[in-house]
């Protein structure tokens, strides 16, 4: 029985220093984990940031990047749409101008499609544009020439002068 007991004995001293060398490996790797995370924290000098203030500054100047790059998005386009709406206006006020003037002209326009967006754009056109058509309606300053059919052989046509 005694060879029994040690060899039983040698078996138990050898699971518990196998035990013992597993802790002290599982000790060292969390020590090694603790020291990278240290490294990881901490400033390797006093002129170079940790890792951890490198990473922080990345993510800070992407999420300001983005921000930034969203309100940019938002004015230009609330920017955008004022500047349509005004450019709205500002045909609308164009074209009861030219109405206003002459009604006849505004209706004429309708035919003259690339005329009339010139002159919605620019309204300082607007004169010009009555004296070239002349007297339609009654208030321009150019003239209509309606000729008598016995006169000059018109039969009664109205001739614009341009």
């Amino acid at each position: 029985m005694g060879t029994y007991a040690n060899i039983l004995l040698t078996l138990i001293l050898l699971s518990i220093l196998s035990g013992l060398l597993f802790v002290a490996v599982i000790c060292m790797k969390i020590r090694g984990v603790f020291n990278e995370f240290r490294q990881f924290i901490s400033a390797p000098d006093e002129k170079t940031p940790s890792p951890l203030a490198q990473l922080v500054s990345a993510m800070s100047d992407i999420a300001a990047r983005s921000i930034v790059a969203r309100i940019k998005a938002t004015f230009m386009g609330k920017q955008s749409g004022a500047v349509r709406a005004e450019g709205a206006v500002d045909e609308a006020i164009a074209q009861d101008q030219v109405n206003g003037m002459n009604p006849l002209l505004g209706s004429v326009l309708d035919s003259f499609p690339t005329l009339k967006k010139s002159l919605l754009k620019n309204p300082a056109l607007i004169d010009f544009a009555l004296s070239k058509f002349g007297n339609l309606g009654g208030t321009g300053n150019g003239s209509i020439n309606s000729s008598q059919p016995s006169d000059n052989n018109h039969n009664g046509q109205v001739k614009f002068k341009l």
